[in-house]
């Protein structure tokens, strides 16, 4: 055997050398591969922050492609967040990193003003709050206007489950901001 041999320990090499023309045998020790396990160690450290920021990446180009493909016009806000239209109404898409893991928090909500008192805004919300489960609706102060919000929020890290609940916040928000409406009267 002349191309040499391998065993777990030790390599064995043969070698010529040309003054002596004869073969000589050399045995020597594996490399210590410290570098490469801290190197190894580094990248998957990495690798998971990353993935991270894809799959918020990837939600929000799954939603805004979702909206386009359904025939809605969205855009971004100056916070990146998608802005789209229902029905007339203004309607957010939010989308947050959850740190450490490997998906995003969704929010769809559509903000109003009223000319209601601050009080009746919170009850309604409350009361609308007792019969919903994936709904919420808030009432807030913003300086001197009296707002509500009715939202939907869920949690994803791929395009089916996104689709899923797009299409399930887009069929039930118009109803539900509907009957918030209806109370104010």
């Amino acid at each position: 055997m002349f191309g040499g041999t391998h065993t777990r320990t030790n390599f064995v090499r043969f070698r010529s050398t040309m003054r002596r023309n004869s073969l000589s045998l050399t045995i020597a020790k594996p490399k210590k591969r410290i570098g490469m396990k801290k190197f190894t160690l580094t990248l998957l450290l990495i690798f998971g922050t990353v993935s991270a920021l894809f799959a918020q990446q990837s939600v929000r180009e799954d939603i805004f492609a979702f909206l386009k493909r359904e025939g809605y016009v969205p855009t971004f806000d100056e916070d990146r967040d998608i802005l789209f239209k229902v029905q007339g109404i203004n309607y957010y898409a939010i989308i947050k990193e959850v740190a450490d893991m490997d998906y995003a928090y969704v929010e769809v909500s559509a903000n109003f003003t009223a000319d209601v008192p601050y009080d009746k805004l919170l009850a309604i919300s409350n009361d609308q709050n007792r019969d919903k489960f994936v709904c919420k609706c808030s009432a807030e102060r913003d300086g001197e206007d009296n707002c509500f919000k009715v939202a939907m929020e869920f949690i994803t890290n791929n395009r089916t489950n996104t689709e899923y609940q797009m299409a399930h916040a887009l069929r039930l928000l118009p109803g539900w901001i509907e009957k918030f409406k209806e109370e104010l009267d």
